[in-house]
């Protein structure tokens, strides 16, 4: 059977929303670029899944061929 572990969630550059989500209690974990993709992130962890809130960085490179089978846009 089948199962979600993974929610991406697009955010704003400034991500509002990780400092609310950490306003009530969650750790931000990993931090990542995404060459290639034009993207970077930040994740919560939680027990068995982990929330991935995702921002373009570059658009320039988010519309490029090589990102544009992702579907960022």
């Amino acid at each position: 059977m089948a199962s979600i572990d993974h929610f991406c969630v697009f955010t704003k550059l400034n991500a509002p929303e990780q400092q609310r989500l950490i306003e009530r209690g969650l750790r931000v974990g990993l931090r990542r670029d995404h060459p290639g993709q034009g993207t970077s992130n930040v994740c919560i962890s939680f027990k068995d899944s982990y929330l991935d809130l995702l921002r373009i960085t570059d658009d320039k490179t988010a519309h490029d061929l090589i990102a544009k089978p992702l579907g960022l846009y």
